[in-house]
């Protein structure tokens, strides 16, 4: 990445943001064929958006992001990009206003879900129905999802049932053991696990392909490790 990239001023922003732009946290996947749409659920400041975009310059970039003050930064940091279109709410089940906590770190931690990492402090946000605005914007075909949600990964991904088996490459993040079978759960008809890195007991990245790219791509590292 060439162009400059805006963080929180929080040592933790700057680093969670360089382990994404350095390609520690998504793993970009060969033989998986043409990318024409990405679409980011929890995109905060950006990272992972400019990150997916630089790979992909040619995809149409969908980012949703609840907190505005996290918004303010991912327009900065998303302005030089085409092709992008970005939402100041959150995706979920439903349409609902719902209090968003403040990260007791920084924005990046900033949950809807009351819990250790967050503090009292909140403010309203927006969520809006996934499937309802996926019909709104007629993303029929999605090449690559990413959900970054504090803790509502499930509800979001459980919503989205009807668009998974088109879903190429699926980034998710895991808040809950139990958040983690739930995950694999949902996605065992159409995807395999391609690769997983827990970060805390309880936390962790996840990354599944489609069943159908499996033969393509889920034993590249072995075979060129």
């Amino acid at each position: 990445m060439t162009q400059s990239f805006t963080c929180f001023d929080s040592e933790v922003s700057v680093q969670a943001a360089r382990q994404i732009l350095d390609g520690k946290v998504y793993q970009l996947l060969e033989g998986i064929g043409e990318i024409n749409v990405i679409v980011d659920i929890g995109a905060n400041i950006g990272a992972a958006s400019v990150y997916l975009k630089d790979a992909y310059p040619d995809a149409a970039l969908y980012a949703f992001e609840p907190s505005k003050a996290s918004f303010e930064l991912l327009q900065r940091n998303l302005s030089a990009l085409s092709n992008i279109h970005l939402y100041n709410f959150g995706l979920h089940e439903l349409d609902a206003t719902t209090r968003l906590y403040r990260g007791k770190l920084d924005g990046i931690s900033d949950s809807v879900i009351p819990g250790l990492e967050v503090t009292d402090e909140y403010f309203e946000v927006e969520l809006k129905s996934a499937a309802g605005e996926l019909r709104r914007l007629h993303l029929q075909d999605i090449d690559i999802l990413k959900i970054d949600t504090e803790g509502c990964e499930v509800p979001v991904l459980r919503t989205m049932v009807k668009w998974l088996a088109g879903i190429k490459v699926i980034y998710l993040e895991y808040h809950s053991e139990l958040d983690r079978q739930l995950i694999d759960l949902i996605l065992r008809r159409t995807h395999v696990l391609y690769a997983s890195r827990a970060t805390n007991p309880h936390r962790g990245e996840l990354t599944y392909i489609s069943s159908t790219l499996e033969p393509l791509c889920c034993y590249d590292l072995i075979e060129h490790g």
